[in-house]
């Protein structure tokens, strides 16, 4: 019998029935599942674990255990490697079943409770460690069941009475290995486009080097339209001074959300981009970065991540 597991990092159409391995990569690319993959894979401190191999209270070795060497794998690899199992769900999800007959000859050996049941009443068992969407659905689909069973409809009257709880949030109920983190505020899509800003951001570094101006980036990566109007990002003229600052300080803050969102990650809080004490640019620039090649290097014996060493952070 082939592998089907259980995953809450799916949509609720998808969640609710076992997946195989096979079934379930197609299901968690560009997922949040996905999302954290790719964010690992940028995450200066795993990288630099994965690099050293060195002890590091920045990343566990729990971590680097779950997730692996991902440096060379793209997405699918690794889901069909280990993603499909860390991130499975240990207790399988079940659906709501209809216990009519069960309950029905249980109480009623005279049968005269069961025919009053079968009539105006349906009895369902139903599982609690599931979203309300996915609960909604099974419950609609059963009461529609039993209604054309007995030629009656009543679905607009349930759906009248039940409404959705808006606060379930069904990553706290996860019994994976690796959990996903209870946070409604992002969500795969802007973290995946944010990886792909930080790659760019990456390769203008290399590409300019000691000569590298966080507002020359925002000017040509086309990040601040409102602030840099076209005729300054066509032309390639030099932003004006006045608004040097500020467009500097559009990069500087997409990238502290972003190493926050890392640093987090690292910390196997996911997702989560709240102010991290890592996400210095100072601090992160002085460990990892050659000012030279304006490339990052993960080979250092620099932990300033670790430590408490006050490094100024300013916009560049």
């Amino acid at each position: 019998m082939a592998l089907s597991l259980n995953y809450k990092g799916f949509s609720f159409e998808d969640a609710i029935s076992p997946k195989t391995p096979q079934q379930s990569v197609k299901l968690a690319k560009n997922s949040l599942y996905h999302a954290w993959f790719e964010v690992m894979k940028r995450a200066p401190w795993y990288l630099q674990k994965l690099e050293r191999g060195v002890e590091s209270r920045t990343v566990s070795d729990q971590l680097v255990f779950e997730f692996g060497d991902i440096r060379d794998l793209k997405f699918d690899q690794w889901w069909l490697d280990r993603g499909y199992q860390i991130f499975s769900e240990t207790v399988p999800y079940e659906t709501v079943e209809n216990l009519e007959d069960q309950f029905v000859q249980a109480i009623t050996p005279t049968g005269n409770l069961a025919k009053r049941l079968q009539h105006d009443s349906l009895v369902l068992e139903i599982p609690l460690n599931l979203s309300w969407e996915v609960l909604r659905q099974q419950v609609q689909r059963a009461v529609e069941i039993a209604q054309n069973d007995l030629s009656r409809r009543r679905a607009h009257a349930l759906d009248r009475e039940l409404r959705p709880n808006a606060d379930f949030n069904p990553h706290l109920h996860s019994t994976a290995q690796v959990k996903l983190y209870a946070n409604n505020r992002l969500d795969a899509k802007s973290i995946l486009a944010n990886m792909k800003f930080y790659d760019s951001y990456l390769a203008y570094r290399a590409k300019t080097g000691k000569d590298y101006k966080h507002y020359n980036f925002c000017r040509d990566s086309g990040e601040a339209p409102q602030l840099l109007p076209p005729v300054i990002k066509n032309s390639k003229r030099e932003v004006p001074q006045q608004l040097r600052t500020e467009a500097a300080a559009v990069i500087t803050g997409k990238l502290r959300s972003i190493y926050s969102l890392m640093a987090h990650a690292c910390q196997s809080r996911f997702p989560c981009n709240d102010r991290h004490d890592w996400a210095s640019l100072g601090r992160i620039n002085q460990e990892f970065l050659d000012n030279k090649t304006g490339k990052f290097n993960y080979n250092t014996n620099l932990f300033l991540a670790e430590s408490h060493v006050d490094v100024v952070d300013v916009d560049e």
